[in-house]
This record gives C-alpha cells, structure tokens and sequence, in this order.
C-alpha cells in the first residue's frame, strides 16, 4: 500500500513538472518580451517629448531663428 502511494506521487510529480516547467518558460518568455515592448515605449515617449526641436520639417527651428531676426 505505501509503495502504491509512492508510486501515485511520483506520478503526481511528473504530471504537474510536465504542467509547470512549460508554463514557467511561457512565463520568462512574456517577461521578456515585456521589458523590451516596456523599453521601446519608453524609447518612442522619449523621442515624443524630444520630438518638437526635432521636427522633420525644420519648421520649428525656422520659426524659432525667424522671431529671434525680426526682434
């Protein structure tokens, strides 16, 4: 009878390391891509609040250096 139970937990065991081991890498692998998807957006807030002397087009610069000219 003890070596039935034994025999049932070790069984027990691998069932649910086969259930956790998965799910452990599926959880490390979500972090992952968390904290890069997390550093991109910080990345793209940084570029946005950056963004207004960076202007693509230069007009903030222009209008910027034309009101220091005409003053």
């Amino acid at each position: 009878k003890l070596e039935v139970s034994i025999y049932r937990a070790q069984e027990d065991a691998e069932v649910l390391r086969s259930l956790v081991i998965p799910l452990e890498e599926e959880i490390q692998a979500l972090k992952e891509k968390l904290r890069y998807t997390d550093q991109q957006l910080r990345k793209y807030e940084g570029d946005k609040v950056v963004s207004p002397s960076r202007d693509n087009s230069g007009e903030f610069i222009r209008n910027k250096t034309t009101k220091l000219q005409v003053v």
